[in-house]
Formats: C-alpha cells, structure tokens, sequence
C-alpha cells in the first residue's frame, strides 16, 4: 500500500509532494539527530541518512517499517526503526529535528493540539520542526479556494481508492502558539516554479 500510495501522490503532484519533502535536506547534516513521525514509505527518511544524519523513523505499521527496512538495506545506509505509537515514544528533548509529512491532516481537529504538543516535546530547545504538506495559506482569497480545492480533490481521490481516509483541511501554523514553537518559514513548491503553491514545508523552532 506505502509504494501503491506513494506512487500516486507523484504522478497526482506532478513530483511536487517529493519535492516539499526533499526541502527538508537542506537543514540536514551529518549527525543531526531526526525523527521521522509517521514516517510511511520513508524515501524522505533514507535520503537524511545519506546526508549521514542520525535518523529515527517511528511507524505503527510494521508493513511501513518493513518497506523503509529494504529501502535502508538498498541503498546501503542505517537508521533506527521503531513499530509503535507516537505517543508512546518519551525521548524528550532527544531530537534537533522532528519531521512530520503527509500525515498529521489524517487526525481529528480535537486530536491535533495533543499530538503537535506530543511531538514538540521530543525536540530539542531551539530545535526544529518540520511539516511537509498541503499548502493553502495564501492571502489572496482566490488562490487559497484554489489550495484548498486541491487538497480536497486529492482526499476525494485518495478515498475512493481507499488508500487514505477522508479528513478535512488544517492549519497547522495556528497551533505553533499554544505548543512553543515560533514560525520560521514556509517554503512552497510550484509547477516548473510558477503558478500557484499547493504544496509546502513549514520551518518552526521550538521556543
């Protein structure tokens, strides 16, 4: 399902989903400590570990788990692989860098402050955290009906395939306040770098 999943989040994107992912690498180096929540099919993930970052990948599918395993072995690098629920993992203050893509919009609006809170309590103080996702903040009222048609477009798909469940559109930036973490900078990806940003990594730091 991870490799079925992930191949048509690309073709859907146009290759824009790996590219909002891949803006992570650039605050990536060797031994930097990373956490990869919900981490899927973690090509994300094993691209940080050739930077030769320290990188941790949690997942509550041992199928997840077991795809990024042989991924790791292929491209001959490591990584510490965890089968288990986020909010069961206490290393508090362990991470420089949390990293959260494509999969806090599967939670409940009265679910999502608990979580971020959970996961921003693994970082480290001035440590970072990242979210890969859907973007659909632009100011400009037209271009965000057009973000979030997007987004809901590729839910609707998703869900008839019946690889993601439906859930609605967050914005995880208006949670940054109540759990410590000072936005940094949102970096958008758009189509041969033109027209409208639909997909974004948001850059915060933990206060």
């Amino acid at each position: 399902v991870a490799n079925f999943y992930q191949t048509l989040a690309q073709i859907y994107s146009l290759g824009l989903i790996r590219r909002s992912k891949n803006l992570q690498l650039m605050e990536m180096k060797e031994g930097t400590k990373v956490l990869y929540v919900g981490c899927g099919s973690g090509e994300d993930a094993v691209q940080a570990a050739k930077l030769g970052a320290k990188v941790t990948c949690i997942d509550i599918s041992p199928k997840m788990i077991r795809n990024i395993e042989l991924r790791l072995q292929r491209e001959k690098v490591s990584a510490r692989l965890i089968c288990g629920d986020i909010f069961e993992h206490l290393e508090y203050e362990s991470y420089d860098i949390v990293t959260v893509n494509y999969f806090l919009n599967n939670f409940p609006s009265n679910v999502l402050p608990k979580l971020l809170k959970h996961i921003t309590s693994l970082i480290k103080k001035d440590g970072k955290l990242m979210i890969a996702d859907f973007f659909a903040l632009s100011q400009n009222k037209v271009l965000k009906m057009i973000e979030i048609a997007n987004f809901y477009v590729a839910v609707c798909f998703f869900w008839l395939l019946r690889v993601a469940p439906l859930h609605k559109y967050q914005n995880y930036v208006s949670y940054f306040k109540e759990i410590g973490i000072s936005l940094e900078r949102i970096d958008t990806v758009r189509f041969l770098n033109i027209g409208i940003p639909l997909y974004g990594n948001i850059v915060g730091f933990k206060n």
